[in-house]
């Protein structure tokens, strides 16, 4: 929903233009890592049981 207000706004491509402008000339990293955590204790805070944290 942000996506859409921003571009219809036109600020999202000046934001994607800028964004690209920062790392153009930068060392990209090679890989990434992505670390779940919390969903378990966000399901049990809602009064779910742990495993639906995950759906």
């Amino acid at each position: 929903m942000l996506k859409t207000l921003l571009s219809i706004l036109g600020i999202y491509k000046i934001y994607e233009k800028w964004l690209q402008h920062q790392i153009k000339d930068q060392k990209k990293p090679e890989h990434i890592a992505i670390i779940l955590d919390g969903n378990r204790r966000w399901a049990r805070e809602s009064g779910l049981e742990p495993w639906m944290g995950h759906y």
